[in-house]
């Protein structure tokens, strides 16, 4: 690290070009082909998927992805059937036959016998279906644009006719419009730098370096957008964990070389340094974050598959502009990057050690003194904000808890003034092949069972062979009497009526199935990244009890933010104070997803604390001595570094969709709560009361673990001192 980081010093008019020229080459490639965003939910073998591949099997292949066309006329006489209404709307359908992927228009206008499904009782609303020629998938997004493009504009155009649209292909195909998280997140950032550093240059390095990479990494997931499975709100994502990932991972490095600048390093010197401690830690941190991430394999999910790699790209870019952009930067910043004050401290006073701060010695101090009172203050804490878990419930938001004012929080809005809040998720009824006859005998038994609130009538596919009926529940799709009621038919009333099999399908069921698979895929997911970054942990710290302690912490820490979700979001505690006026289950990816993104990022803490403390074990073999030093050390930096996290995640709170909110909310909760509960109290706490326990790792296993250190080789221990440290360590 220290040859590498030294040449990027001295070649660094080289390598601010060669990065600028990056960034703005995956810029254009990527505006040249734009984005092409999916959701890719395959859980093939849950009962809606067999079902709805059973019946796309039996219709033509040319239909595709169904959108809902809908429009109300409140204040017009006989509402939508007035005639300037139906001529408005009309105009409207016409224009939209002709885009090209759009197969036909199913509206109660043209075929008058659907006005007594597809118009309201009031006449005040109505619905069309939209057929496309492709499914979810393959569909064109320019093309959805076009649709929504016109339905928009004469929506806009007309003072009397209100139009929207919904459906999946509108979720991804109009992204959350363009808001100030980005922007606030690092202004907000900026001003903790200042503060923290008392220098523009110093506090404008960590801001550089992540703006680069995170404009490098999001034009990086737009092109691969078109090869993965990427939803649309992933860049939301990618920015939010890569601005403050980025942020944190400069603050350290920089941190670290002005500390060596106080020290009376030159600034090359000082700039090697750092980066052969706290750049070897970035890098460890970085590939633990991936790891974490792309241990969302194990669901199989398309989607989340592809949320993943999204995610580790922004990571990835950040850990490589930190390592090979910083110290070029640190060269051309030279001394500046001390603001005055701490310049004239240096010239008045001479070298000085300014990295331990005496606040934080004092706080390990006391911690030392009464580590159990610590230990079981902070497990209480972490337990109280962990008790709403208990009523946790995994589902999917539907489109009535899109932002208000969305196109497509308005027709849900819309449909459930008019015809009820079950018209917007329908369940689709679907019989086993070359048994067309059984949707007679279900029918009526479905039509009298509590929960469904109309049916109609069955039909059969071209063929013959396949019969199917869309029954519409009396509850929203997200709500909890609908999953009832999907269990309720597969289980009890569809099984007595007929021999062979009848599918509960259609969309909300398909969600609903999703959720069930991600709980089941959990806890493998939790053992794969468990064990993973255990290991790893290990093998830097040649350690047991660390990587246990971190795997527990960490879960403590999940356990909190999730628990905080679940009240928040679920339960509506204070939902309204950050823009949600509708409560709703936790979508099923969100927790799994939350825990990758936990998992890595309270790693950086780990990491960058454990790291210091050890750096002082190996030199003293004096376990408290290391912690109040470890900690004294790293404790302002750590602090400074969360707050920057937390007002990043915060600005993305009030900007953006709710899953955006949710991954925001949960994550500032867990950052706040693993730096200033977990690192600050139960970290040092425990490492107290364990003493050289802490150190203590197996001969055997030592033996075959692989050498990784995270501290610089002249502060790594050589062979005669690992086995003196093994010596001199209890054993059980």
């Amino acid at each position: 690290m220290r040859r590498f980081s030294g040449w990027v010093y001295d070649h660094r008019r080289f390598v601010l070009p060669l990065w600028i020229l990056i960034l703005l080459g995956v810029f254009l490639i990527s505006r040249a082909m734009g984005p092409a965003y999916k959701f890719d939910i395959d859980i093939s073998g849950s009962e809606s998927i067999q079902g709805i591949n059973l019946y796309r099997d039996h219709t033509p292949p040319t239909d595709g992805e169904r959108l809902t066309i809908v429009w109300s006329a409140p204040d017009a006489t006989d509402g939508v059937m007035n005639p300037d209404v139906q001529k408005t709307v009309t105009k409207t359908l016409t224009t939209l036959r002709g885009y090209t992927h759009v197969k036909t228009i199913i509206d109660p206008y043209s075929i008058p016998m659907l006005s007594q499904i597809q118009v309201s009782p009031d006449k005040k609303v109505a619905y069309a279906t939209l057929v496309l020629d492709q499914d979810l998938i393959k569909i064109p997004a320019s093309s959805v644009n076009q649709i929504l493009d016109t339905i928009k504009a004469d929506d806009a155009a007309s003072s009397t006719v209100i139009l929207a649209a919904s459906g999946q292909a509108i979720e991804q195909a109009n992204p959350p419009a363009g808001n100030l998280s980005e922007g606030l997140g690092m202004l907000a950032s900026g001003i903790i730098l200042l503060l923290a550093f008392g220098s523009l240059i110093a506090a404008s390095l960590p801001l550089a370096t992540a703006a680069i990479a995170l404009g490098s990494a999001l034009s990086t997931v737009t092109i691969a957008t078109h090869w993965l499975s990427i939803p649309s709100f992933a860049p939301q994502l990618v920015s939010l964990i890569s601005i403050g990932v980025g942020i944190d991972y400069a603050l350290f490095v920089v941190s670290r070389h002005r500390a060596g600048l106080m020290r009376g390093k030159p600034v090359r010197e000082a700039a090697i340094e750092a980066f052969d401690t706290s750049g070897r830690a970035v890098m460890f941190a970085g590939i633990t974050v991936m790891i974490s991430l792309l241990g969302l394999f194990v669901t199989g999910l398309g989607f989340l598959e592809g949320l993943a790699i999204a995610a580790s790209i922004g990571v990835m870019f950040t850990m490589l502009v930190t390592i090979t952009l910083l110290p070029a930067l640190l060269g051309f910043a030279g001394v500046h990057v001390l603001g005055r004050k701490a310049q004239k401290d240096l010239n008045i006073n001479g070298p000085h050690d300014d990295e331990r701060s005496t606040r934080w010695g004092t706080w390990a101090a006391t911690i030392q003194r009464h580590p159990w009172k610590f230990i079981i203050a902070s497990t209480l804490i972490l337990g109280f904000f962990t008790l709403p878990i208990l009523n946790l419930r995994l589902g999917s938001a539907d489109q009535g808890s899109d932002p208000k004012g969305t196109i497509t929080r308005t027709a849900y809005d819309l449909i459930t003034q008019g015809f009820g809040p079950g018209t917007n998720g329908p369940l689709l009824i679907i019989t086993s092949e070359g048994h067309a006859s059984d949707l007679a005998k279900v029918a009526p038994v479905i039509a009298k069972t509590p929960g469904v609130a109309s049916i109609l009538p069955p039909q059969t596919t071209e063929d013959g062979q396949i019969g199917f009926m869309t029954v519409t529940p009396t509850t929203s799709p997200q709500a909890f009497e609908t999953s009832d009621l999907i269990i309720h038919l597969r289980d009890d009333v569809l099984p007595p009526l007929t021999q062979n099999k009848v599918y509960v399908s259609g969309g909300t069921a398909i969600f609903d199935d999703f959720a069930v698979t991600l709980q089941d895929k959990l806890p493998w997911f939790l053992l794969g990244v468990l064990t993973l970054s255990s290991l790893l942990l290990m093998v830097a710290f040649r350690s047991i009890a660390i990587p246990l302690k971190a795997a527990a912490m960490n879960l403590l820490a999940a356990g909190a933010s999730i628990g905080i979700l679940t009240a928040v979001f679920q339960q509506g505690w204070g939902a309204n104070l950050i823009g949600i006026d509708r409560a709703g289950p936790i979508d099923a990816y969100i927790p799994i997803m939350l825990l990758a993104v936990l998992f890595g990022l309270s790693m950086d803490y780990q990491v960058f604390l454990v790291s210091r403390i050890r750096e002082e074990w190996v030199r003293t073999h004096d376990n408290s001595k290391a912690v109040t030093l470890g900690l004294s050390e790293t404790g302002r930096v750590i602090t400074a570094a969360a707050l920057v996290m937390i007002f990043v995640f915060i600005a993305f709170i009030f900007g953006g969709e709710r899953i955006i909110k949710m991954f925001g909310v949960g994550l500032a909760a867990a950052i706040f709560l693993d730096a200033f509960v977990i690192r600050s109290l139960l970290v040092p706490a425990l490492m107290q009361v364990l003493g050289k326990w802490n150190w203590w790792i197996p001969k055997w296993l030592d033996r075959i673990l692989p050498r990784i250190t995270i501290e610089p080789a002249h502060l790594s221990m050589t062979d005669e001192e690992l086995e003196n440290e093994t010596a001199q360590a209890p054993q059980p």
